[in-house]
């Protein structure tokens, strides 16, 4: 997480749905703001929300009355994946009805801004209808939306990790435009995030003797660099630079360094270990993972890059203060 502290959103309320372990909520606090609802069906991120923010989450979205939720300026939300590219971007979509129980809570509150986040598609036409659905259906409240897709390696994050996010503000405000941020300079590589050696558990280590590493392992990029194989070469079989960015935290990959891919270091090859994942993921060391290994793996698989949320509520909090809303 990047060292910005600001009393930007002082007197801003936030309301997180699908929250997952708090991103969001993270980012939201650095910046002065304040959380006012939760909600977050998984009950291993909801306890890890809790450990750390002091606040038990909501555990039924669809138990929601959107008319109880706190007053909030902006609300915040996770939209899963095959909600939309499933089902050709519908909203009757499954995954419990997430973006539905979202525009619901949107039509009963209000807010100021709306700034959701989830998954594009590879393919150009989902993606496309990704961004199209929710668009109108957001903009359809009363809200002038924009939509881009980032990558967290272009705001200090080593991890090639691209998402769509959306933000959107309610019409009566008067925002004309709205820029999502410029990317910064990566000053950092997979090799700055590593914990010590000697506190690596053996486990993490994966030896092949017939591992072959046909890259060049001391070159520098600001993408993954793959290095070789091991096994047949599947997505939790390949070896990336440490000189590089990461490959994207998964919560599903399977293989011998399955959730993050496998890596050089010091003439071994190992996965990355959880907090190593949590560092790619914006989280300070402070923050607590109290649940298993492997729930913790794919948490942070499922989860957002602390740092990409905050450089979005700044220049939201930027675009705000133009039109007086803040």
């Amino acid at each position: 997480m990047f060292q910005y502290k600001s009393t930007l959103f002082v007197n801003i309320k936030i309301a997180d749905v699908n929250c997952g372990i708090g991103s969001f909520s993270m980012a939201a606090q650095a910046l002065g703001a304040k959380c006012v609802f939760a909600c977050e069906d998984n009950k291993f991120a909801g306890k890890v929300y809790q450990d750390n923010f002091g606040v038990t989450p909501v555990n039924d979205i669809q138990s929601i009355d959107p008319e109880e939720i706190p007053e909030h300026d902006i609300l915040t939300g996770t939209l899963p994946y095959d909600s939309f590219a499933l089902r050709s971007a519908g909203l009757n979509a499954g995954n419990k009805g997430i973006f539905l129980k979202l525009l619901e809570i949107i039509q009963a509150k209000h807010p100021k801004a709306v700034f959701l986040e989830t998954v594009n598609s590879p393919s150009k036409v989902y993606g496309e209808a990704i961004m199209n659905t929710v668009k109108k259906a957001v903009s359809k409240c009363g809200y002038k939306v924009y939509a881009s897709e980032l990558n967290a390696s272009d705001y200090g994050i080593p991890q090639q990790r691209k998402r769509l996010y959306i933000v959107a503000f309610r019409k009566d405000l008067g925002v004309k435009n709205y820029i999502f941020p410029k990317p910064v300079a990566l000053q950092k590589y997979v090799k700055d995030i590593l914990e010590p050696e000697e506190n690596i558990d053996e486990k993490k280590y994966v030896y092949d003797p017939g591992f072959v590493c046909k890259g060049n392992p001391d070159y520098y990029s600001h993408s993954p660099v793959k290095l070789g194989i091991i096994g047949k070469g599947g997505q939790g079989e390949r070896v990336y630079s440490i000189n590089a960015t990461a490959i994207t935290i998964t919560a599903k990959s399977g293989g011998k360094f399955r959730n993050t891919g496998g890596y050089y270091i010091n003439g071994k090859l190992r996965r990355l270990t959880v907090r190593e994942c949590a560092r790619l993921m914006g989280f300070p060391d402070s923050f607590q993972l109290n649940c298993s290994e492997t729930q913790a793996y794919k948490l942070l698989g499922n989860s957002v890059v602390v740092d990409v949320i905050e450089y979005i509520l700044i220049s939201m909090a930027e675009t705000l203060k133009k039109v007086d809303a803040i």
